[in-house]
């Protein structure tokens, strides 16, 4: 009878663990890294009992056998995190990936002025999803792959450009994020215009960083026009965090020093949580209330599933008093642009980068459900415009000419991401060189 109520028991607890997986799965949870942690979480020491309990004649040799197990497990993660510990090692460089724009020392070097620039004469080919495969849950195999090569100041540049009639500024979309070097706005626009480009953007910049950028590097090139690239998703919120970084600079040192940092369980974690995230066979729920299929002139056919699918991951939103208080911080940092320009007998001219939804918005034939049913513009970029006018700066508002493309069937926006595709870096490089051709 004591046999039996034992063996009861563990069959119990194996049921209550499948039904735990089963319940997990159907509240959509089968492919996240933190679900899969937590049914095993939940699983070993399940399995550890049942094992023990199962013949309870032996349990002290069985949970002496147990304890060994957990012990042996625990002193392994133990050792492996020693050199992290010490400092010998860190896990970020062995585990993390060499992407543009990501964490850690591979990726990024800290400086005081700019918080952060890519590795001096860095060089790598990456092979990446978009963005919002991973953010939204899309289901798809798309990888964009591209080399990237830096000079000595971490930009994307020929490490032997010393001079260059034009000079670009700003964040991923001048960087050329998911973009080969030569399909880049400012490769398109040196084959446009016959002359040396130089392209001082990089990932994650804002308008603070773009001026130390201008000031430190862009006048040394001697060029003749500077083109100053606003991102209207994030460059308000750069300014931010860039306030923020600056006053607590040796925290920001400190954090990242921390062992946590450089730990093996956090970056094997965190490389798993990709990894994982790219496992869906389907697009998640999310994901389907953020795709639509765009109504644009050869943008929907038949033939790939996704072709004429895309998705949104910045939600347009209301300015708020803050966003409106960065934003005339942002008109003085212009203004100090121009006049650094209006000194060295430069030409400066801001451009607008539009949000992918205010391109595309027009196009979309909203679903019911979905969730850019309530999403409503603001005026952000005549707000700059304003600003601009007044200031006497140059200014061009890229959404005209980008959704007079997307309407005539052109996608200048990645499916699976906000940044621009080939064609909307070619698109963008057109109406720069034809803004500032007669200068050059």
């Amino acid at each position: 009878m004591r046999n039996y109520c034992t063996r009861a028991f563990v069959v119990s607890v194996l049921l209550a663990v499948v039904a735990f997986w089963l319940l997990m799965s159907l509240e959509g949870e089968s492919y996240s890294f933190d679900s899969l942690f937590l049914k095993i979480l939940v699983t070993f020491p399940a399995s550890l009992l049942c094992y023990v309990v199962w013949d309870l004649s032996q349990w002290k040799p069985r949970a002496a056998r147990a304890v060994f197990c957990v012990a042996t497990l625990s002193t392994t993660l133990f050792l492996v995190e020693v050199p992290a510990i010490f400092g010998w090692v860190d896990y970020r460089t062995l585990l993390g990936s060499k992407i543009v724009g990501g964490e850690g020392p591979q990726n990024r070097k800290f400086d005081r002025e700019l918080i952060f620039h890519r590795p001096p004469l860095d060089h790598f080919t990456a092979r990446t999803p978009g963005d919002l495969t991973v953010g939204l849950g899309v289901a798809t195999n798309r990888r964009y792959e591209a080399e990237y090569r830096y000079d000595a100041n971490g930009f994307r540049n020929p490490p032997d450009l010393r001079q260059a009639d034009v000079v670009l500024l700003g964040d991923s979309f001048v960087e050329g994020y998911h973009t080969r070097k030569d399909e880049t706005t400012g490769a398109e626009l040196g084959r446009l215009l016959d002359v040396p480009v130089a392209n001082l953007g990089q990932v994650d910049y804002g308008p603070a960083q773009s001026l130390v950028v201008l000031n430190k590097f862009a006048f040394a090139y001697r060029p003749k026009v500077v083109v100053w690239f606003f991102f209207e998703g994030n460059d308000l919120r750069d300014l931010e965090h860039y306030k923020s970084v600056q006053a607590n600079w040796q925290q920001v040192l400190d954090k990242d020093k921390a062992f946590w940092r450089r730990s093996f369980l956090r970056n094997a974690r965190e490389l798993l949580t990709f990894n994982i995230d790219l496992l869906h066979t389907e697009d998640t729920p999310l994901a389907r209330r953020r795709s639509v299929m765009l109504s644009g002139k050869g943008l929907s056919g038949e033939g790939e599933k996704q072709a004429g699918l895309t998705y949104f991951g910045m939600i347009p939103q209301a300015l708020t008093d803050r966003d409106l208080e960065l934003l005339k911080q942002t008109g003085d940092i212009l203004r100090e642009a121009k006049t650094a320009c209006d000194q060295h007998g430069v030409r400066f001219l801001v451009v607008n980068v539009p949000m992918k939804f205010r391109v595309y918005g027009p196009l979309c034939e909203i679903p019911e459900g979905s969730d850019m049913a309530t999403w409503r513009l603001n005026d952000l970029p005549d707000r700059l415009a304003n600003i601009c006018q007044a200031e006497g700066i140059e200014f061009i508002d890229l959404t005209v000419t980008l959704s007079k493309a997307a309407a005539e069937g052109v996608h200048v926006y990645l499916p699976d991401d906000g940044h621009w595709s080939k064609q909307g870096h070619a698109t963008v490089a057109e109406e720069i060189a034809d803004a500032v051709s007669s200068d050059l």
